[in-house]
């Protein structure tokens, strides 16, 4: 597959909806090169202009959906610079670096396709079930999140034939526990051929090693997706850089976000 080289477009804000307690969505006009970014990969997004001496920094967001030259980015208010932009109403023009990173390795032999989400880490691993879905592709969704109040809908994905799961630590919306205590129930007593499954996670850190824990013996083909704070963006600052299992070192806006599960957890 071609890999577009990204670009620092104006992105024009169309819509901000919101979806949830501080979880919102924002839908913007981009250019073909941008709207071509694989699941998985990311954009930088920041003000333009006067706005973007304060904050000064972009933030990193996971593509959540994009189509034709519309892209969709879902975003929690956690600080003073996710609050500042949403609070530009639309129509807006906001500065935008992407598509950056690589995205997820889907083998076109995987029939058992299993992707677990964790908060946030929602919003790539969406993307690529409506990809796959799109293709034809059998596709489970599982999603985890502290109670219903931070869950994005999720039915446009489900109208698309994706399974989704949702699991809420307060039970409040689905199936209580988390998204890896879901996913072991769901899991139980199943015999997946290792050459025809995989499996991607992202959301934190220890949810991510827990599901690597899960899975390791099995054989399968596992890719998760990081959440690390990033400066640039491009792996010019090294400010993302994490030691791998093997002791070496990897940027994760550069060389990831998306890494074999087994390259990040021993």
């Amino acid at each position: 597959m071609v890999v577009t080289s990204p670009v620092h477009i104006e992105a024009e804000l169309l819509a901000r909806r919101r979806h949830a307690d501080h979880l919102f969505e924002l839908e913007f006009r981009v250019n073909r090169a941008v709207a071509g970014a694989r699941p998985g990969q990311f954009v930088m997004l920041g003000p333009i202009g006067e706005l973007a001496l304060d904050p000064f920094l972009c933030r990193p967001f996971s593509i959540y959906r994009a189509d034709g030259e519309k892209l969709s980015l879902l975003v929690a208010v956690v600080g003073r610079g996710t609050r500042l932009l949403l609070e530009i109403e639309p129509p807006a023009r906001l500065g935008m670096l992407g598509p950056l990173g690589n995205g997820f390795r889907v083998p076109a032999a995987a029939r058992e396709i299993v992707l677990v989400a964790g908060g946030l880490g929602v919003a790539p691993l969406a993307f690529l079930a409506e990809r796959l879905a799109r293709q034809g592709r059998s596709v489970l969704l599982v999603v985890g999140v502290r109670s219903a109040a931070g869950l994005p809908p999720l039915r446009w994905l489900v109208e698309r034939g994706v399974q989704v799961e949702v699991a809420s630590e307060d039970g409040s919306r689905g199936r209580r526990g988390t998204a890896i205590d879901v996913l072991g129930r769901l899991l139980a007593g199943r015999q997946l051929p290792a050459d025809s499954t995989y499996l991607a996670g992202c959301g934190p850190r220890a949810m991510l090693q827990a599901l690597h824990r899960l899975t390791k013996q099995r054989g399968w083909q596992v890719e998760v997706s990081l959440e690390n704070r990033m400066a640039c963006g491009t792996g010019a600052c090294l400010g993302c850089t994490l030691q791998l299992a093997g002791g070496e070192n990897a940027r994760v806006c550069r060389e990831g976000p998306v890494f074999a599960a087994g390259e990040v957890f021993l």
